[in-house]
């Protein structure tokens, strides 16, 4: 998980000053690489799943972990970043996340659970292997006429699933 140093606010919005990482995302890596092995995408993973284990042993879900939230540095280690709409497990926060790699309760009204980040991470690693995302979800951008089955949530705001 990428170290968080400062929490600073003011009247004109607030900042966070994290650990810089020198590298890249995980989408960037696929983007250019492809499909990996079981055993590369589990060396690479590892470092963020080990941040997401420290977020959940902390009450914290990350509702978001995908290849974009995955930075890899030159070494091959992870960290875990975008914390922005993490919330804590038990809370109903408002829905959001990447409905790729979201979990179905996600956008349902459920509780936040670290069982729907471990959903995500198994989307993402099922991504690395296949190259591509998992079948039956949804590309991101998708729209009715393509996935009409994933309009159901009362508070998408356009009906087509896209948040």
């Amino acid at each position: 998980m990428v170290r968080l140093y400062e929490y600073v606010e003011s009247p004109s919005g607030a900042a966070i000053i994290m650990e810089l990482v020198d590298g890249i995302s995980l989408r960037e890596i696929l983007r250019h690489q492809g499909a990996t092995t079981a055993e590369a995408a589990l060396v690479v993973l590892q470092g963020s799943l080990l941040g997401l284990a420290a977020a959940h042993q902390r009450g914290v879900v990350h509702r978001d972990y995908k290849p974009e939230n995955v930075l890899v540095n030159g070494d091959g280690d992870s960290k875990l970043t975008d914390f922005g709409i993490a919330a804590r497990a038990g809370d109903s926060p408002v829905a959001a996340g990447t409905l790729v790699y979201a979990p179905p309760e996600q956008f349902g009204g459920s509780p936040a659970s670290p069982a729907g980040d471990v959903y995500a991470a198994t989307a993402t690693f099922y991504e690395c292997l296949a190259g591509r995302p998992s079948p039956g979800r949804p590309p991101s951008g998708c729209c009715t006429s393509t996935w009409p089955s994933l309009c159901r949530w009362s508070r998408c705001p356009s009906r087509c699933g896209r948040w």
